[in-house]
């Protein structure tokens, strides 16, 4: 390849990854993802193992170029990371050393394949959205499941497409029914550029629009609150937003790590508050027993 082409070929697969990696280092921040769980690639990229399984994916050598430069928040174990949505989570294409076929990573999952694969394999091993066929350009950020998004990156257009199956836009989406039929109805989903879509999120976050909450009990998944997610009449957004401003947040003095403890505590008292409202409403709308139809005869 001539000097210029790769120049110019390197400068696009940083164009892509840079806001990528951005947006995950600001996670990090937060009192919910640490650092240690995201995955950073070596200045060359990662190792001929892990570009080995990229390339059983069957897409371009610039997706393969693009994966080897990505980094990568774990999925393997009991981790249960979520980006954006509840639904919604990262996938990490490279094998973490230590684990197995079993343990949930993209990465394992292509290491335990000897050949290439087709759209079907993909589909179950939740790289691409069931049914829906990317182009070879186009490879998967994110496993949304059925109502999560699945952000596919477009790496000739340098874009972010979010698609989700049933949730999100999906049920005001105008397809032609021959491209359901042939699996395209991701190529009707808006698209933006990747630095723009990856800076629109980085805004819901750092304004606490969206807020990431690790597990109360301190394991390695957590939610992501919003305005939306908890409905107009709940005072849980305002209620954590307070608690992070609290301790600092938008400033170099944030005491992320008792925010999170903070939180925890936020977490275990709404819990039992919504136990207790339920067992009152429970209480409250329980009918009187009905009357033993033998009790007029009990004298």
């Amino acid at each position: 390849m001539p000097r210029a082409t790769r120049s110019s070929q390197a400068a696009g697969v940083r164009a892509i990854v840079e806001p990528i990696a951005s947006f995950y280092a600001l996670l990090s921040t937060f009192p919910y993802l640490p650092a240690s769980d995201i995955l950073t690639p070596p200045a060359a990229g990662w190792p001929l193992a892990d570009i080995v399984n990229f390339r059983k994916l069957g897409k371009t050598d610039l997706v393969v170029e693009v994966l080897k430069h990505l980094p990568y928040i774990r999925t393997d174990g009991d981790r249960g990371w979520r980006l954006g949505y509840d639904d919604t989570k990262p996938i990490t294409y490279v094998k973490v050393p230590g684990t197995t076929t079993e343990e949930g990573s993209g990465g394992c999952k292509l290491a335990g394949l000897e050949d290439g694969v087709d759209h079907a394999v993909l589909w179950d091993m939740g790289l691409e959205p069931h049914g829906q066929k990317l182009d070879s350009h186009v490879v998967a950020l994110t496993n949304g499941w059925q109502y999560g998004a699945w952000l596919l990156l477009d790496t000739e257009a340098g874009t972010i497409t979010d698609f989700s199956l049933l949730g999100g836009i999906s049920s005001s989406i105008r397809c032609p029914q021959s491209d359901r039929d042939a699996g395209l109805v991701w190529k009707h989903f808006p698209s933006k550029p990747t630095k723009e879509f990856f800076k629109d999120w980085e805004k819901k976050y750092t304004s606490l629009e969206w807020i990431l909450i690790q597990d109360k009990n301190g394991r390695e998944t957590g939610e992501i609150f919003s305005q939306k997610r908890v409905g107009t009449a709940s005072k849980d957004l305002a209620e954590i937003q307070r608690i992070f401003m609290d301790y600092g947040w938008g400033s170099t003095d944030f005491r992320k790590e008792e925010c999170r403890k903070a939180l925890s505590e936020w977490g275990k008292a709404r819990g039992q508050r919504i136990v207790a409202e339920h067992d009152k409403l429970v209480r409250a709308n329980r009918s009187p027993s009905p009357p033993d139809p033998l009790d007029e005869f009990s004298d």
